[in-house]
């Protein structure tokens, strides 16, 4: 059963109208049910916090830059660079027997492999000049 907002008669459910009052019913709005709504959930901290310790000082003292002597590096890149003597010299074989390998057997490749040992070596010198090669221990070798 309704009942009327204006007179407040009971109507059948099936009544379209009010007969007392004359007044009409409202359609009810259907509207299609809606997906729930997916929330992403929210950032939650982590019960703890790890902090690494404070480093203790043994008295050694890590390096700061390498070893190596920077002119002998400069001249073994200058006058045997083709071949990766400067490469063996900083300690970075595997790249240094590319080199050697590239420049003995370049004869066999119609001699575009020197082209390129001859390319990576002018690169080599000039990252050397800026001071920015490093050895096989990543440490910079600089100009004392």
């Amino acid at each position: 059963m309704r009942i009327c907002g204006r007179c407040r008669k009971e109507v059948s459910q099936e009544a379209t109208s009010f007969p007392h009052c004359g007044a009409m019913f409202k359609p009810k709005a259907v509207t299609p049910p809606q997906p729930p709504i997916y929330q992403q959930p929210t950032y939650q901290p982590p019960a703890y916090q790890y902090q690494q310790p404070p480093m203790q000082s043994q008295g050694y003292q890590y390096p700061v830059a390498s070893e190596k002597s920077f002119v002998a590096l400069l001249l073994l890149c200058m006058f045997l660079g083709g071949v990766g003597a400067h490469r063996f010299y900083a300690g970075k074989q595997g790249s240094a027997v590319a080199m050697l390998l590239l420049t003995i057997f370049s004869p066999c490749l119609l001699f575009i492999p020197v082209i390129v040992t001859g390319i990576w070596s002018i690169v080599d010198f000039i990252v050397i000049l800026c001071g920015n090669f490093t050895d096989a221990d990543g440490l910079p070798i600089k100009t004392q």
